[in-house]
């Protein structure tokens, strides 16, 4: 997904929270923020996404210690979905870096 940023900028943002969200009125929704600046030293922290998956045009990294909730308004276009390797790779990141085990 797309998110305006300031100004005119936009830059892509990794969804994370729950689908059942999506069945109330809710003004926010709880994303990672993602980088095109690809680190490898950072592995715990983010999650290498490369290019092509969910369309993007780049290697890019999901920042899971950048969790944001952001109103909905700056939401913009939806870019693709993740493959499932991927979106379990996420959930146990979020998991380590939240300490949720």
């Amino acid at each position: 997904m797309n998110r305006k940023g300031s100004g005119n900028n936009e830059s892509p943002v990794l969804l994370i929270q729950t689908n059942l969200l999506a069945k109330i009125p809710h003004s926010s929704t709880v994303v990672c923020l993602i980088t095109t600046h690809v680190r490898k030293d950072a592995e715990i922290l983010k999650v290498h996404l490369s290019t092509g998956d969910a369309n993007l045009n780049q290697p890019c990294e999901a920042m899971i210690d950048q969790v944001r909730a952001i109103d909905n308004r700056r939401l913009t276009e939806r870019l693709g979905t993740l493959p499932d390797e991927l979106a379990v790779q996420v959930k146990e990141t979020i998991r380590i870096v939240l300490d949720l085990e």
